[in-house]
């Protein structure tokens, strides 16, 4: 859980303008899907999910619970640690 605050609280960074994320959530799972070739249609299909949430996390109008968080990480195939990193960057 210690890692899941710190990805939230590293501040605020924004994709695109009509996007306001509250945290770099959103913005690393974007930049992680998008590393994979995954369209946010295909990514949905993964992690069992609506493609409109997918759009929605991504520029932080939703937040995520942990157990969505961990069907995002298996569909992304990546830990929390690598993708704190990517939202780091």
């Amino acid at each position: 859980m210690f890692i899941l605050a710190k990805l939230c609280c590293l501040g605020r960074m924004t994709a695109r303008p009509e996007c306001d994320p509250t945290g770099p959530l959103g913005v690393a799972i974007r930049k992680r899907r998008r590393a994979r070739g995954l369209t946010q249609q295909q990514f949905a299909e993964l992690a069992d999910c609506n493609v409109n949430y997918v759009g929605y996390v991504e520029c932080g109008k939703r937040s995520v619970s942990v157990r969505m968080l961990g069907r995002f990480l298996k569909a992304l195939n990546t830990t929390l640690q690598s993708l704190s990193r990517t939202a780091r960057v």
